[in-house]
């Protein structure tokens, strides 16, 4: 119950910009700001499925199994294929498909689209590594790196929508979740280089 207990509350404190971010374009840039912002957060919620299910998928699949380290990079890498021409994708169309509420609409929610697509890029390796950590059930580390994400986060919400508006609040995410994802990628490294058997290649295993 403690273990689950602390793993809900982890995600709960990364997953704060989605809670917050549609409230916080309210109050701070405007009523069509939010709708702008909550357009395009639907939107890449398409993408943030992928790596989220991913990580379930290792988690019921994997559970008890010494994994090697280098495994868990290959499958980043794997969703990257995926995600990256996915972002090309909708950078280029997505003005498009927005152009049907208007060129104004189309401008706004295109941008901060870019911008949450990209995120997904370094929330991958979050999303992974989440899953690995609590694998190991090292579950305290999961909860510091979403509370230091969370913090980052808070921080740079007003000087990112002083300098770019509406832009700034996906920036915002973007940055958080990048330097939550070195920290969780080093965090993962130092965990396994001390577990032998987890850096070693598939073929090394028995």
């Amino acid at each position: 119950m403690k273990f689950s207990v602390w793993i809900y509350f982890a995600y709960i404190l990364f997953s704060l910009p989605g809670y917050l971010s549609t409230v916080i374009a309210l109050e701070k840039i405007g009523l069509e700001a939010s709708a702008y912002f909550q357009v395009a957060w639907l939107l890449n919620g398409l993408l943030n499925i992928l790596p989220y299910g991913v990580g379930t998928s290792m988690l019921m699949n994997d559970r008890g199994k010494v994994m090697p380290f280098l495994r868990y990079m290959k499958i980043i890498f794997i969703i990257w294929l995926f995600v990256i021409p996915t972002i090309i994708f909708l950078y280029l169309f997505s003005p498009l498909i927005f152009q049907f509420f208007g060129r104004e609409f189309s401008l706004q929610s295109s941008s901060v689209l870019f911008w949450l697509n990209v995120s997904v890029i370094p929330l991958t390796i979050i999303a992974i590594t989440n899953s690995l950590i609590q694998l190991k059930k090292k579950i305290h580390y999961q909860v510091f790196v979403s509370c230091l994400s969370a913090v980052i986060w808070i921080s740079l919400i007003d000087p990112m929508i002083s300098l770019y508006n509406l832009d700034g609040l996906a920036i915002s995410i973007l940055v958080s979740y990048t330097l939550t994802a070195i920290l969780s990628l080093s965090i993962l490294f130092l965990q396994s280089s001390r577990e032998p058997s987890s850096l070693k290649t598939e073929s090394d295993l028995p």
